[in-house]
This record gives C-alpha cells, structure tokens and sequence, in this order.
C-alpha cells in the first residue's frame, strides 16, 4: 500500500521541479517599451513634483517675513522641513522610477506624492490658505484643563514664555518686597501674541508703575468675559491683588448673532477654543509633516463633536448676546468685591482700517463696516457694567488716536502699541490701585 504513494509524491514533486524551471513567457518589444514609457512618465512627473516643492521651500527660506511675529522662526523651520521631507520622497520616486525592479517603490511613493496633493487642496478650500505645519514647540504652548479647556505650559516658546503658574511671563524686575500687585486678565490682546515677554503691555505696564507695582498676566488667547469669570473665582483665594484688569470684549463678539447662544457660549465657544489652544487634537511628528495622514487621522480619533450654532451675518447689534456680556462683566466684578479686590474695567481698541480692507472674517457673524459700531457697543455694554456695579471704567484709550503701525493685524498690538496702551492706562490703574 506504501507503494503507490511513494511513486504519487514523486509524480508530484517532478511536476513543480518542472514548473519551477518552465521559463517565464518573455515581454513583447511592445510591451517593453509601454512599460518603459510609463517608468519614463512617472519619473518626469515626480521630477516636477520635486521642482514645485523646491521653488516653494526657496521662496519660504528667502522671502519667509522674519520677525513677523514672535513665532516666526519656529514656524519657518517647521514649513522648510515639511517641504523638504516631501522634496526628498519626490526625488527617490523618479530614481526609482528608471529601473524595472524597483518601479513598485516609485509606484507606491508616487501614490503618497500624489494623496499629499490632493490633501493639500482639500486644506486650502476648506481654510482658504495652504497647510503649513505648526512647530512642535507652538503645539505645546498650552495644556487641558477641566474648566478653562486650556491654559498655558510653564515652558519657552520661541520669543515668549509662560511661568511655573501657567502665566504669561510678565518682566518684573526691580520690585518692592511688599509691592502692590495687578492682575491683568483677557484674551489674546491682553496676552500679547505678536511680541516677546519684555514688550507686552503687561510688563511695560510694571515698568511704568515702578517697584511699588508688580503686574501679572492672566491673559490667554480665546478667553473671552466666561474665562475672566471662572479665573477671578478661584485665583485671588491664593494671592489676592490690589486690582485686577480687564480687557475684554473682542473675543466674545466672535459670538454675534450664533443661532440659540446660550449664556455659557457653550458649544460655540469651547469649540473655538479647542481649536485655538490646540487641546483637542494634537498632530504627532508625523502627521504634522503628512497631511493626508493627519486627515485620516483626525476623522478616525476625534469621534463625534457638538456643532456650532450656525450664525447669521448681520451689522444690527446682537442683543442677546450684550446682555450676557454684560452680566458677565457685572458678575465679574462682584466676584472682585467679594475678594476685596478692585475690578478696572478696560475698552478695546482695534485696528479699523486694517478691518476694512483686510477683512477675513474673524467676526464670522459681522460684515466689515460693521465691526467698528458693534466694537463700540461692547464697550458701551462694558462702561454699563462697570457703573452698574460700581467698578472703574478707564476710557483712556477710546480718548486718543491709533495708527496702524500700532497693531500686527486688526487687533493685536506691535511693540509701538503695548508701549502706547501702557502709558495711557498707567495713570489711572495708578490712581485707583494705591
């Protein structure tokens, strides 16, 4: 019986020794040359991928706006080194494009060049400029938290810095032991984005007052008169100020005429922040630097969202929308007396000829030539609040002119401006902090 078998598995192993050695049918000279001409395609297409990603970085590293802001430098690093990366993965794609065996890598990496492309196109209709990935450490500047979304890292950031109580880093130096202090609270106004820590207003402010005053920043970027609130319940019960300074108003007009706003913004609100403070979803290293990667990954990870009020655009004021601001600010205050502390409520100024000519959007639910009048009924509603509940109202700013060299952008201050808005508050933060 063993017999049969043995001669079967002979049978069958002579027969794969056969197929094994059996020639591969040989390419047509047709053949040959259609597939010479797609490798001969494919590389010249990656070629002048290359070339498109290398006009791009050297017109990054050649007319990059340096000093722009206090970012610039991170950011530029960050943009070449996407660009390079994707030059690099182009120029293996069309060398591996010239040889038959290793057309398959030049197949796969041309696919990524191409998905990346697509991507790209998808970011700009959707943003309306193109994807430049942040710099690691810009990621980094600000940390979750349960009631405030976000709040500054103790760290360095390029040209600024946040302190070990998760402030902005204001420049005190040459205080009194026993100085006064003055707590500075906003959004990215009263943090200063565009400048380094010894040029915001917060410092030249401590300059201007002398050793007498030491002044410290709340301020973070998107904290609008809700985030002023919950921060002045808990951070005077540790160190009480003097005085506390207020500088809000923009940031909740953001909010104009959304649909349903509710008196806590939620989720409009919180939504913004998410995405500004950079809590939510956070790139890896290698999603920062492949953007398709990151999309999928973005739709894979960050599960459901609550969606903003839709909101309508027009130039009447919202009225819902000043009530609560101005509950907030009276809130606020009353929240200060409490502590013994006293609330200097401060307008807002912006820059209205940037605005009008410039304009993006950034007040999604007020045309241009709007933004100045509802500007101006916020700091109504804040004036309204200050005598309502008796805090000071510093109308200093509104009293003198701003030029454009003032500002970065339609509302941030250059340097010229801190140093400008500090001594026009200086006097009467004095007067009212002794």
């Amino acid at each position: 019986m063993a017999a049969p078998a043995s001669h079967s598995s002979a049978i069958f192993i002579e027969a794969l020794s056969r197929m094994q050695t059996r020639p591969k049918p040989a390419m047509t000279d047709q053949e040959i040359m259609g597939e010479r001409r797609l490798r001969q395609f494919l590389c010249a297409l990656d070629l002048l991928a290359f070339a498109a990603i290398a006009a791009v970085a050297l017109y990054i590293w050649r007319f990059w706006p340096r000093g722009h802001d206090v970012y610039s430098d991170l950011q530029q690093s960050a943009s070449e080194t996407y660009l390079l990366t994707w030059m690099g993965v182009a120029l293996i794609a069309a060398l591996t494009a010239l040889g038959r065996r290793t057309r398959l890598i030049s197949f796969a990496l041309s696919f990524l060049l191409l998905m990346e492309c697509l991507a790209q196109l998808y970011f700009f209709s959707a943003n309306h400029h193109p994807y430049h990935p942040n710099a690691q450490a810009i990621l980094n500047r600000f940390e979750p938290h349960p009631l405030l979304v976000g709040i500054p890292h103790p760290s360095t950031f390029g040209g600024l810095s946040h302190d070990a109580m998760h402030r902005r880093t204001t420049v005190n130096e040459g205080k009194a032991s026993e100085a006064r202090l003055i707590y500075v609270f906003g959004g990215s106004l009263a943090y200063d984005v565009g400048v380094i820590d010894s040029e915001t207003w917060a410092s030249d402010l401590s300059r201007l007052l002398g050793p007498r005053y030491e002044v410290q920043n709340y301020g973070v970027p998107g904290y609008g008169s809700l985030e002023a609130m919950i921060q002045s319940l808990f951070v005077f019960r540790d160190v009480k100020p003097a005085c506390a300074v207020y500088y809000e108003g923009a940031v909740d007009l953001t909010l104009a005429h959304a649909a349903d706003l509710s008196s806590d913004y939620a989720p409009d609100h919180q939504a913004q922040l998410l995405e500004l403070l950079g809590v939510g979803y956070r790139p890896s290293g290698l999603a920062n630097n492949w953007l398709f990667f990151q999309l999928v990954e973005r739709a894979i990870t960050s599960g459901p969202k609550n969606r903003p009020s839709p909101i309508a655009v027009s130039a009447q004021q919202d009225m819902r929308l000043s009530q609560i601001f101005t509950d907030n600010m009276r809130l606020i205050a009353g929240i200060d007396r409490h502590f013994g502390v006293t609330p200097i409520l401060v307008p807002q100024v912006l820059n209205y000829d940037f605005i009008e000519t410039h304009y993006e959007r950034w007040w999604p639910g007020i045309p241009a030539q709007a933004v100045q009048p509802m500007m101006h009924e916020m700091n109504l509603d804040l004036e309204r609040a200050a005598k309502d509940s008796g805090a000071v109202f510093l109308d200093a700013p509104l009293n003198i002119h701003w030029e454009s060299g003032d500002f970065l952008d339609p509302m941030h201050f250059s340097a010229v401006g801190t140093a400008k808005f500090a001594q026009v508050i200086a006097p009467g933060i004095a007067m009212n902090c002794k």
